[in-house]
């Protein structure tokens, strides 16, 4: 998809982005409850060498302000799985592996670019069922990235 000014105005383009995003969203939470067959690690993991490391530099990293949970994984195997510091610092709440965090609308933009990205590199079609990305689905959720296209 090639942005023209001639073609279509910007504010109709962001409109167009963020159904994107919020459809890719949707599924993306669609996928997950369809698919999430076990249940989810709920205890703090801190394995190999890497694990170690990380954990390492992260827990030195508290007394400077740094607070946050942490899951590295590689070859789908959880590497470090774990809070640091505090959620709540007013209320000395510590972060855990299953603290959850608000991030609000700040990724929807990140996550619109990285389609759009992929699409321009030849790893997707906006106009393809998010079927082909995502596996089966209920056929009420057979749609596209782009409902526009």
């Amino acid at each position: 998809m090639k942005f023209s000014t001639t073609g279509m105005k910007f504010s109709h383009f962001l409109i167009i982005l963020l159904v994107i995003v919020l459809i890719c969203l949707f599924f993306i939470l669609i996928y997950y409850t369809y698919n999430n067959t076990t249940a989810p690690e709920t205890s703090e993991v801190v394995r190999g060498e890497l694990g170690v490391k990380l954990d390492t530099y992260l827990t030195r990293s508290v007394p400077y302000g740094f607070s946050g949970g942490v899951l590295v994984a590689k070859n789908e195997q959880i590497l470090l799985n774990k809070g640091y510091g505090l959620a709540i610092r007013r209320q000395r709440i510590p972060c855990t592996s299953q603290t959850v965090f608000s991030t609000g609308s700040i990724t929807k933009q990140f996550t619109a670019a990285g389609i759009m990205k992929l699409e321009m590199m030849g790893k997707l079609n906006t106009s393809d069922p998010i079927s082909k990305y995502l596996g089966d689905l209920p056929d009420d959720k057979r749609i596209s990235l782009c409902t526009s296209c």
